[in-house]
């Protein structure tokens, strides 16, 4: 009798090491699950942050005037996901993740192509600039010319614009057509002729040496030099 209640008892703790250990096991895995669930939220969350930059930046740029083109329906991964909770339930990190490239494919398509609208608007306002007019500016305000120009430079060839490059770009060229439209357009033509500085003799006429000579806006920057 005694070996059967042993018996008995050794079975009956097995049995219950058995369940402890599946709950256990159970448990585990949920806790695994969770965890797996808990990394794909934030990294849904995050890749949605990226594309509330890039949105952002798509409304400066056409606020400015720039033509993006119209973003593609940003509302289907959002409906995808609601539907999701509210017929099966919790979504798995799986289908998180799922959703996160939906968001990933979207961002880059909107991005690459304000990239590309962007430089090309960008490059056209700078070459539009009438920079042949700089020369008849004081020495003073010739170097914020230059230095203006050189940030808008900078901000048409940004990897990818942001709201501040936009701003920071359109502000610079106001500068620069005010500074430009302070001077009297007058022998642009002549002006237009110097490279880097640089002129030929021979090739001026004796009309445009005459107006180079005759203004005073001109008289301390013009050298005759032999090389």
């Amino acid at each position: 009798m005694a070996d059967a209640s042993a018996s008995g008892s050794l079975a009956t703790m097995a049995k219950q090491l058995t369940a402890l250990s599946r709950a256990k096991s159970d448990n585990e895995k949920t806790t695994q699950d969770e965890g797996q669930v808990e990394t794909a939220l934030r990294k849904l969350n995050a890749e949605l942050g990226e594309l509330g930059t890039v949105l952002v930046a798509h409304r400066k740029l056409n606020q400015v005037g720039v033509p993006v083109e119209p973003y593609p329906d940003l509302d289907k991964p959002a409906k995808r996901l609601r539907t999701q909770v509210e017929e099966v339930g919790r979504p798995t990190a799986q289908y998180l993740t799922a959703r996160s490239r939906d968001v990933i494919n979207a961002r880059t398509a909107i991005a690459d192509s304000d990239r590309q609208a962007w430089r090309l608007w960008a490059g056209q306002q700078i070459q539009q600039l009438p920079l042949g007019l700089k020369p008849r500016l004081a020495l003073p305000e010739r170097g914020k010319v230059d230095a203006k120009v050189a940030e808008m430079q900078k901000a048409a060839l940004s990897s990818q614009p942001r709201s501040s490059d936009v701003t920071l770009f359109v502000s610079a060229l106001d500068a620069v057509k005010e500074f430009l439209a302070s001077v009297e357009e007058t022998n642009v033509d002549v002006l237009a002729k110097f490279d880097n500085g640089r002129v030929l003799l021979a090739d001026l006429s004796d009309d445009e040496l005459h107006a180079l000579r005759d203004d005073n806006s001109l008289a301390t920057q013009l050298y005759l030099v032999i090389s």
